[in-house]
C-alpha cells in the first residue's frame, strides 16, 4: 500500500488582518497502509512575540 504524508500548519492568527498571520508551527505524519509510521513537528521563528498559550504547548 502507498505512503501519504499529512501536513498541518498553524498559524498565529491574533490579528485582525489576514496578511498578518505568520506560520509559527508546522507538522507532519507519515502514514502507510493506514499506520502511523513517523511524525515530526517544530515552531518556525515568527517576526513578532508569539502569545502565551502558544509558547507554552507542544508539537
Amino acid at each position: 500500500m502507498p505512503a501519504c504524508v499529512i501536513f498541518d500548519l498553524e498559524a498565529n492568527a491574533d490579528q485582525a488582518l489576514p496578511l498578518k498571520h505568520e506560520i509559527i508551527d508546522i507538522g507532519a505524519v507519515l502514514v502507510r497502509g493506514g499506520d502511523e509510521v513517523n511524525r515530526f513537528g517544530t515552531f518556525v521563528r515568527p517576526t513578532r512575540r508569539l502569545v502565551f498559550f502558544y509558547q507554552n504547548r507542544q508539537s
